[in-house]
């Protein structure tokens, strides 16, 4: 009697054994749901936490810089008159002036984005990236022939689809507002002990 309970109080100690892999036959630790082996999940998370600690201090800046050199890029297009929507541009903002306005806005574009490039000013640089952004929207009621095809509102033509994009790049812009008073103070481990795992 005595014998037998000190082997049970002796299996409770050492806990549950380890299942097999009922493929290699070998024995180990496996997740119950998945049936993954906890050592290549563990893995996984420490790759996943490398990954985010080597992005983390080059993302923000590198959606910035790369904000900046599509900007340069479209403005730079409008400049020199070869821009492809220079024809919506026209339709939209019916002044007259069809080039004055598209050198203006490409004028316009160049420096929101070699602002966004050095960073000088880069909350008024995002702020105007946003409204200039916000108002392409506008070619939605002046020009809708363009936007849509056959009137559905669900179907977008490709000049409707390029003006649809424009709300992703104001959310980024968005983001970038909102990290842009960040100082050198604040600290990252804040960030890092909401995603790092527990020692």
């Amino acid at each position: 009697m005595f014998e037998k309970s000190s082997l049970r109080r002796q299996a409770r100690e050492q806990g549950p054994l380890p299942r097999r892999n009922k493929r290699t036959g070998s024995e180990g630790a496996y997740s119950d749901r998945l049936h993954i082996p906890l050592g290549a999940i563990e893995r996984a998370r420490a790759l996943d936490h490398m990954v985010t600690r080597a992005l983390r201090p080059v993302a923000l800046p590198g959606l910035r810089v790369l904000l900046g050199l599509v900007f340069v890029w479209f403005g730079g297009l409008k400049i020199v008159g070869k821009s492809p929507v220079a024809g919506l541009i026209a339709q939209t903002l019916p002044f007259g002036q069809d080039q004055l306005v598209l050198v203006t806005l490409g004028a316009a574009e160049l420096a929101i984005g070699c602002l966004l490039i050095s960073g000088v000013l880069l909350r008024l640089a995002l702020l105007a990236l946003s409204v200039h952004l916000a108002g392409t929207f506008a070619t939605f009621a002046m020009a809708p022939g363009l936007m849509f095809t056959d009137g559905d509102p669900l179907l977008l033509t490709a000049d409707g689809e390029f003006v649809a994009k424009n709300g992703v790049l104001i959310g980024a812009a968005l983001v970038l507002i909102a990290h842009s008073n960040r100082t050198s103070t604040e600290p990252q481990d804040q960030i890092s002990s909401v995603s790092d795992p527990a020692p």
